[in-house]
């Protein structure tokens, strides 16, 4: 029973980890993404 508490808490931990790192991975492609639109329309604005 108690091995089955440990694998339970394992799996949990591993699902907040890897909703953190999919969150952050979204977060940089949002930067990256709004970076790139303010360059973009830098570069057109000075045609």
């Amino acid at each position: 029973m108690k091995q089955l508490v440990n694998i339970i808490k394992k799996i949990e931990n591993n699902i907040v980890f890897s909703s953190i790192g999919y969150f952050i991975i979204l977060f940089f492609i949002l930067m990256l993404s709004v970076t790139f639109a303010k360059e973009c329309s830098y570069v057109y604005s000075q045609f």
